[in-house]
This record gives C-alpha cells, sequence and structure tokens, in this order.
C-alpha cells in the first residue's frame, strides 16, 4: 500500500510534513513525497552543488531558488550573493582564455580565487543554515534509509510558477491514475476541491473513496496522543510486530470511506470522522479493553478453584493468599503466572501433600481457562481495531 504525500507549503521546517509522514509510516508500506519544500531541499539543491566547479553555474540555480522564499534572511543573501556575482563579472571573459595569458588575465584570475574563496564560504554557510533544522534532518534520515522517497520534477532551473504548476499536476494524476492513496495539507486539498467543483476534471468514485481512505487514516492516527515524538524505529518495530491486525485495520478504514460521503476538504469531513470514532472505532476498543481487563476471567477462575471449603483448609493461607491474589488481579494474561508462582511459593513454605493434591486437582480446570484465555486473547487480535487499541497503547 502506497501512500503519495503532497503538501504545497514552502516552509524549511517541514512540521506538518512530518505528522503527515508518521502517521502514514504507521499504515502504508510506502510513501512518496511530491511536496515543492521536499523538491527543492532534497533535490534541486543538490545539482545546485554539483557545479561546484562551474560558479557562475551555481550562481544561476541558488539564487533563483533563494528567491522563492518570501522572508527577509533569504533576501538579504540573495543582495550578497548578487553582489559578489556582480563584481565577478568584468573577470569572466578574461577567465575563459586558458592559454598566453598577460598581466591583467593572470591578475584577474588572482583577484577571482578571492572572489571565489568569499562566494563559496557564503554558498556553504547558506547550504548549512537551510539543511541545519531539525525538520529538515529528521526527513533526511528517513530518505537515507529508504523510508520515504521525494518525487524529482527534474527543472534545469529553478521557477516557482513552474513548480507549482508541476505539483498541482502531479498531485492530481496521482488521484486519477490510481496505484496510491493521496494525502494532502489545507492548501492542496482547496485546490483539489475547486477542481472537482468545476468539473475541469472527472473524478469517479472510486477516486473519491481514495482520497477520503487516506483522510480517515491520518484523521484516526492523528489521535494517538505522542505519535508526532515517536521515532521512527519506534513505529516500523511496532507495525511489523502487528502484520495481521494491521491487514484487519486497513479492511475496517475500506469500509470507513464507502460509508461517508464528505471529503476532505469539506465542513462536514471532520464530524464524520468524529462520529465513525464514536460509534464505529471506540465501541471496537472497549470490546478489547473489556476482554483485556480480564478481571471477570480470573474472578471466574478463582472461585472454581478455591470453590470447595475442605480444599481451601487443606492448603492454608497459602490458598487464602492466591484467592485474593487472583480474584483481585487485573490481567488475564498473568492468570496461569500467579497460579504457577504460588505453587512454588507453597512448596518452599511447607505446602502440605494434601494442599498439592488439592492444586492437582483443579487441573481441568486450569485447562479451561487455559483455553479461555486462549480464546479472549484470538478475539481480541481479531478485532478490526485491534491494531488501533494496540498503537494507543503504544503512542
Amino acid at each position: 500500500m502506497k501512500f503519495t504525500i503532497g503538501t504545497a507549503s514552502s516552509s524549511m521546517n517541514f512540521e506538518e510534513d512530518l505528522k503527515l509522514i508518521k502517521s502514514s509510516l504507521l499504515y502504508a508500506d510506502t510513501i512518496e513525497l511530491i511536496g515543492m519544500a521536499e523538491y527543492a531541499i532534497y533535490k534541486y539543491l543538490p545539482k545546485c552543488f554539483d557545479k561546484s566547479s562551474d560558479i557562475e553555474g551555481m550562481l544561476k540555480s541558488f539564487i533563483p531558488f533563494l528567491e522563492s522564499f518570501d522572508n527577509e534572511k533569504t533576501q538579504t543573501l540573495v543582495n550578497d550573493l548578487n553582489n559578489v556575482n556582480k563584481s565577478l563579472m568584468p573577470y569572466m571573459p578574461l577567465l575563459k582564455k586558458k592559454k598566453n595569458r598577460n598581466k591583467q588575465e593572470i591578475l584577474a584570475q588572482i583577484q577571482f580565487q578571492k572572489v571565489e574563496k568569499q562566494l563559496s564560504e557564503m554558498l556553504m554557510d547558506a547550504r548549512k543554515q537551510l539543511m541545519g533544522s531539525n525538520g529538515v534532518k529528521e526527513l533526511q534520515s528517513m530518505i537515507d534509509k529508504d523510508l520515504v522517497s521525494v518525487y524529482d520534477y527534474s527543472y534545469n532551473g529553478f521557477s516557482i510558477d513552474e513548480l507549482t504548476g508541476g505539483y498541482f499536476a502531479n498531485l492530481l494524476g496521482t488521484i486519477k491514475h490510481g496505484g496510491s492513496f493521496p494525502l494532502f495539507d489545507s492548501i492542496s486539498s482547496g485546490v483539489v476541491s475547486s477542481v472537482i467543483d468545476t468539473n475541469i476534471i472527472d473524478f469517479s468514485k472510486t477516486d473519491k473513496e481514495v482520497i477520503r481512505h487516506a483522510g480517515i487514516v491520518n484523521n484516526i492516527l492523528s489521535t494517538l496522543p505522542t505519535l508526532e515524538n515517536a521515532s521512527v524505529d519506534e513505529i516500523l518495530d511496532f507495525k511489523k510486530s502487528l502484520k495481521v491486525p494491521l491487514d484487519n485495520f486497513r479492511t475496517a478504514i475500506y469500509n470507513f470511506a464507502e460509508q461517508i460521503t464528505a471529503m476532505p476538504w469539506d465542513a462536514d469531513f471532520q464530524y464524520e470522522c468524529i462520529k465513525l470514532y464514536d460509534t464505529e472505532v471506540m465501541p471496537k476498543v472497549n470490546e478489547i479493553n473489556a476482554l483485556s481487563s480480564e478481571t471477570s476471567v480470573l474472578k471466574n477462575f478463582g472461585s472454581k478453584v478455591l470453590r470447595d471449603e475442605v480444599e481451601r483448609r487443606k492448603m492454608g493461607y497459602v490458598g487464602a493468599g492466591l484467592i485474593a491474589t487472583i480474584t483481585t488481579g487485573s490481567n488475564i494474561t498473568d492468570a496461569l503466572g500467579i497460579l504457577e508462582n504460588f505453587i512454588r511459593m507453597g512448596a518452599k513454605v511447607g505446602l502440605t501433600a494434601a494442599g498439592v493434591t488439592a492444586f492437582l486437582k483443579t487441573a481441568d480446570v486450569m485447562n479451561q481457562a487455559y483455553e479461555e484465555v486462549k480464546n479472549k486473547k484470538n478475539e481480541m487480535q481479531g478485532n478490526v481495531m485491534y491494531y488501533y487499541y494496540k498503537a494507543l497503547k503504544k503512542f
């Protein structure tokens, strides 16, 4: 299952992008980023610095890139680079001559080397600033590990108008061509909504279901309190251990996408997701909670084991301790461990042969408890919201 994430933001902290990526990592198998900022930082910028031997070419590539950022800091840097570029221009014709240079050309070469050093330092500092934020570093780590990929628009130069057009064409193409579930930010959602409303492109029922699917997933998984702060390794380890429950959860999301009619940009979408959460998700989670609280199973087990007054007397205070522990326990998976520990403790404190016999007489009840525990565990894991339930516990 592939998710395609599109954001129109020019922010370099990638805060919104990382939220969408983490919820997608918890659900999808592969993730592709088609956002403009991701392309600019992870595809276009490295190409600028690949031209490090061509100062003139690097400036022509890098300055338009910086001009796309509408803030005072980058504009100051653009002005500085333009000034350096202007100082280089008089020397460029002299530098292109490779042989038989005269004195003026040699002096130009020396002067150029000084300016080139200054320019190189400015460019390296600019790149360091652009790549230095925590968001950029975190996303770079995901790219290096092949957890996410970034779409390469492969433009020769950098034009924000050209990139914007390419981005939205790519976004709409993702929806129409299928094979991926698109997830996008509010700006992108508004554009897609306008395209649908004006019938510029005909979106089928399936196209709309695909869009809703990703939106519902993000909406539900965004309720996990600490997912945003979870490490990528934590998310991947969690998902790896729950493959079947994840498949069941995906089936539920497919059904949800068929049930609701609102699209992610509609005013009613949030309400419909809340309604789904309250009527479909939480009742299933509460069923699991009821099974996993396990108090009733332990109490039944304790009463069966210790029902006979004679047997309780034979077991002495060990039996009294056992019934107290079993009937007040809260975890079904600990039930048999509790019993085993009491048997061992009984041996240490001198539990009588009659007491041991009393325990052995409960073998059938113990086996029944085993089966009951196993059946309830299977019932929990078969619940379509078990994956979400475990995610709530983890994150």
